[in-house]
């Protein structure tokens, strides 16, 4: 079971960080079975939650919170139920949010719906064994990343072989929203007494700045060409993001991000500008050329030159584009350990639980007792 209660994240420190996981609802047979495979592994390393989309393609309200009543009732893990604001009614939001009142839900995170037009079938792909990465040693781990690394560090003889799903967003809607921007909606929700009390609510931070059509949090940021800018940091979204932390939000979770330097520079303002509630770095691992020029795209990301020269190298070679992404996600959370105060990290890909088990030992995020219950053949694979 996870330490979290109520994501009030009373009892983690930058010396004892949490993790958590984040997927969308599997939409066929063999992804829900896969999916929970993979929960029975990651939940036994405990896992602090789970965080869920609400109202993914061929998806019901209904199918999210009993999906996460699963979660809760079989592994005793507290779930984070995302809602996508802009595609719901006042009214479809009132129904959402009593449901997952009534279930005993605590944690809910506002995100504007975007992204590139999915069905979410392929979500989870089939888990075999076969699939597992070969043996690992020790001199596979990788050394400090900077701009000077060269591609011949990336043996094909050090490369996982994982069978990756493919991480869904849910598709844009027709329906006119009630609310705008997540400020709208914190400050409904805590105005409203049936809410009120019954939630920790968390926003989306983006350190590498907003898309220009996207506006996660005040509405009336400046999404995209500002000139208020600090060492490439966009200070009106991040005074955007001061805001709407005022006006009743829990916890930040960030928007996936792969220039850690940059991240820290982010978050180090964030602190300076005033926001004092957990700020959450969100993972999201390489796994093929194809998600990651998606991702990229979707989230105007800003990668390291070193980076994407590598993959561009290797994009017809998916299994090295796998091995790179838990090399590369391995230092990423040692950089933000040592440079931040952060309490906890965020890793997308459930299915991938072996590579995710790997990164977790690696980065040193598991608990001593966890790293002690692992076998044997896991550690030295």
């Amino acid at each position: 079971m996870g330490d979290i209660q109520n994501c009030n994240f009373l009892n983690f420190t930058s010396a004892n960080p949490f993790y958590a996981i984040e997927t969308s609802i599997p939409t066929t047979f063999e992804g829900l079975s896969t999916f929970r495979n993979s929960l029975d592994i990651l939940t036994s390393l405990n896992t602090s939650y789970v965080g869920l989309n609400w109202n993914p393609p061929e998806s019901t309200f209904s199918n999210s919170t009993d999906l996460a009543a699963e979660i809760k009732d079989d592994y005793n893990v507290q779930t984070q139920l995302r809602i996508h604001y802009n595609n719901m009614t006042r009214n479809e939001i009132d129904d959402a949010l009593k449901l997952v009142k009534s279930k005993g839900y605590y944690s809910i995170l506002a995100v504007q719906n975007y992204g590139p037009e999915s069905d979410g079938s392929d979500e989870f792909d089939e888990y075999n064994e076969s699939d597992e990465p070969h043996e690992y040693n020790e001199s596979d781990e990788p050394h400090e990343y900077n701009e000077s690394d060269e591609p011949h560090e990336y043996n094909e003889s050090d490369d996982y072989n994982d069978s990756y799903g493919k991480d869904v967003y849910t598709n844009s809607s027709s329906v006119k929203p009630d609310f705008k921007c997540a400020g709208e909606l914190i400050e409904y929700i805590q105005k409203n007494p049936d809410f009120k009390d019954a939630f920790k609510i968390g926003i989306i931070g983006s350190p590498d700045g907003l898309n220009k059509n996207n506006s996660d949090n005040n509405s009336d940021s400046n999404s995209g060409n500002s000139e208020n800018e600090d060492d490439g940091l966009n200070l009106d979204e991040i005074k955007s993001l001061v805001d709407t932390v005022n006006k009743g939000a829990h916890f930040v979770v960030t928007r996936p991000f792969y220039n850690t330097k940059k991240f820290i520079k982010w978050y180090n303002k964030c602190r300076e500008m005033g926001i004092k509630v957990p700020i959450i770095p969100s993972f999201f691992l390489i796994r093929d050329y194809e998600s990651f020029k998606k991702v990229k795209e979707q989230f105007n990301l800003c990668v390291p030159r070193f980076l994407e020269k590598r993959i561009e190298e290797i994009k017809h070679d998916q299994r090295k584009l796998k091995k790179l992404g838990a090399m590369f996600l391995i230092k990423q959370i040692k950089q933000v350990k040592r440079s931040t105060d952060v309490i906890g990290y965020q890793i997308s890909a459930t299915e991938l639980c072996k590579v995710i088990k790997k990164v977790l030992w690696k980065s040193e995020l598991l608990k001593p007792k966890d790293r002690e219950s692992l076998n044997f053949d896991l550690i030295e694979e």
